[in-house]
């Protein structure tokens, strides 16, 4: 991480928060990776990670923003062959980076089972629609499902966190892009939980279901 401000540019240093201090019109903060030797697959790994960062920069959480791009880029069925990470390294706390490796590993297994069940040219990994991503989409005839990965320690928990998102790739702005939405954990669903998602079916006739991983 460096910062261009008052027209020259820092040392190079790790990266940390970025203070008040920083935030002022005309610097520029650079994060991203060194390397001494050449390597494509690296490059594109770190701007893979920095890309969420990047649509928060640009502004695409703003409403004009959103607008504009959906309407512009509906959504399309990609079944481009994504490669899933298998390792990662960054400076991190631990638990963060379990979380990310286990992300992927269920994404890997889920992709693995649906392919069986839809077949390989039906299933596609990371698939945009506008500048989000969605982890799984699966292709039933003209239809799609939507399939959104969280790692918490309860169905209930992975539901609370995914809700949202399948709302937004499936229905904003005013469109239907997926017949129907899968929020996807580790966690057992529970008797509780099941009744919540009927309930949910029933009364807002919203099409969504968890489905299970285990590892």
């Amino acid at each position: 991480m460096w910062i261009w401000k008052n027209g020259e540019r820092t040392n190079i240093f790790d990266v940390r928060i970025i203070s008040e201090q920083d935030i002022s019109v005309g610097n520029f903060i650079f994060i991203g990776k060194t390397q001494k030797v050449y390597d494509l697959s690296e490059i594109m790994k770190t701007f893979d990670a920095m890309f969420p960062i990047y649509k928060e920069v640009e502004g695409e959480n703003s409403s004009e923003n959103r607008e504009s791009v959906n309407k512009k880029n509906r959504f399309v069925f990609s079944d481009s062959k994504y490669r899933l990470p298998q390792k990662r390294h960054f400076s991190m706390e631990a638990k963060e980076l379990d979380f990310c490796i286990r992300h992927s590993m269920i994404q890997e297994k889920l992709v693995s089972e649906l392919k069986q069940q839809y077949g390989a040219n039906n299933v596609a990994t990371e698939n945009y629609i506008g500048l989000n991503r969605i982890d799984v989409v699966v292709r039933v005839c003209q239809k799609y499902y939507f399939y959104e990965i969280k790692v918490a320690n309860s169905a209930r928990d992975c539901i609370r966190d995914a809700f949202g998102q399948l709302l937004d790739y499936c229905f904003y702005p005013d469109v239907r892009n997926a017949s129907r939405i899968f929020v996807v954990g580790e966690a057992e669903l529970d008797s509780s939980t099941k009744e919540y998602l009927e309930f949910i079916n029933k009364e807002f006739s919203i099409p969504i279901g968890y489905l299970r991983i285990e590892l």
